[in-house]
């Protein structure tokens, strides 16, 4: 990432571009609700699926524990509803409050015991041995309702193999479109990350219909544009760009779009950069490359009200390969500290090219504007490191050649 110098250079040189002026922003930690995602994940790996009451919850040492859980409903595996299956997982938090309490409901992804000597010497004089529960002991989801339990039935069902492949892809859209919104969008999320992702015909007229139905929640559809997106569907291009005309769904349907390098008609993408919605702007950046729209390009990228689509413009601009050093070097003075490091960044990737115009610059330069050369000049290499020793012995702005001095790493230097 750092070509002249250590990491902690460059986060200082970042820090300066920015001027220290952001605020912090302390972000509560959040886990998805009911663990629905983990347990998904966790269903192609686990030998047993049950819904039952928990019995007896006991801690075995500081962070072993076991309980018994009555049967319900059987999932998957061998177990008899209305008998009880011995269970065991790991508390490894001390601040955590007990996970399980006395005849609570849960359906739980299990798994065969370890090998590791740990758990052997727990259970050492248990027979039959206890199932562990999957995901790190957080494959389980509190307290499922009828709805939720018939939802999740035909995937938990699956034979593990099938739940990699384009079948386990139809159940988990038909999960999506049945099941609560909490376990849809920990399905849809679990897709869009899957590796082996297939689709079938069937289930992609259904991921069609679903991201087509109005009635469906925007986030729901906002989580299927960025399947498509992630897994490259471009057999969905179509339906996509009819959902650039839907306001609520048009700066996501155009990422979508710009993802896939879906070619859009000038007229219509001039249109959508003339938007008086910044979202919107900047979003139909992603898609830019012919004169016409490279030319409403640059003008966002100088005279945007809005420092995000300012940014957008940068990369567009920095793809150019006759004219991107020069769109590029006026952004280094841009009043925004994000465009500023894009910018020098995009600049930086130029190479050699734009040694010689960053040199220029910065013998003029002061203040912001000399922090974002100077990080644009250290990830130049040799050639930018020259400029730097240049300037940090003769630059007039005390200030300028102390951040080449940074740079170079003897910020105390005289």
């Amino acid at each position: 990432m750092c070509r002249n110098g250590s990491p902690r250079r460059f986060l200082l040189l970042s820090l300066a571009v920015v001027g220290f002026a952001c605020e912090s922003r302390l972000v509560p930690p959040t886990t998805p609700p009911f663990n629905v995602a983990t347990f998904l994940r966790a269903v192609p790996s686990s030998s047993l699926i049950v819904f039952g009451r928990i019995q007896a919850p006991t801690a075995l040492d500081q962070h072993g524990r076991t309980g018994q859980l009555l049967v319900d409903r059987v999932l998957r595996g061998n177990a008899a509803t209305g008998k009880r299956v011995a269970i065991a997982w790991e508390e490894l938090s001390p601040d955590r409050p007990p996970r399980f309490r006395e005849a609570e409901q849960i359906v739980v992804a299990l798994e065969p015991l370890p090998s590791g000597s740990l758990w052997q010497t727990r259970f050492a004089n248990q027979q039959p041995a206890p199932w562990v529960i999957a995901g790190k002991g957080d494959a389980y989801i509190y307290a499922p309702d009828e709805h939720a339990l018939r939802s999740l039935t035909p995937y938990a069902a699956l034979q593990p193999p099938e739940c990699d492949g384009a079948r386990g892809t139809e159940v988990l859209i038909e999960l999506v479109r049945d099941a609560p919104p909490v376990y849809a969008n920990a399905a849809i999320a679990m897709m869009t990350d899957t590796p082996t992702f297939a689709l079938s015909r069937e289930a992609a007229a259904a991921l069609s219909a679903l991201l087509s139905d109005t009635q469906r929640p925007l986030d729901l559809r906002r989580g299927l544009l960025n399947l498509i997106a992630r897994q490259r569907l471009i057999q969905f291009s179509d339906v996509v760009e009819a959902l650039t005309t839907v306001p609520a769904l048009q700066a996501d349907a155009l990422g979508t779009l710009a993802r896939l390098d879906y070619k859009m008609t000038d007229e219509r993408l001039l249109t959508l950069l003339h938007s008086p919605l910044a979202t919107v702007r900047a979003a139909a950046l992603g898609m830019v490359g012919s004169a016409a729209t490279l030319d409403r390009c640059r003008e966002l990228a100088i005279s945007d009200p809005d420092a995000t689509v300012r940014n957008a413009a940068i990369k567009p601009l920095s793809l150019q390969e006759d004219h991107a050093i020069g769109d590029l070097m006026p952004l280094l003075h841009d009043s925004n500290a994000d465009v500023r490091r894009s910018a020098a960044m995009a600049l930086a990737r130029q190479g050699q090219p734009a040694v010689e115009p960053l040199q220029k610059r910065i013998v003029l330069a002061s203040g912001d504007e000399a922090a974002a050369t100077v990080l644009a000049l250290n990830q130049l290499g040799q050639a930018g490191a020259a400029v730097l020793r240049l300037v940090a012995a003769s630059h007039g702005d005390p200030k300028v050649k102390r951040l080449a001095k940074l740079a170079l790493g003897h910020p105390d230097a005289e």
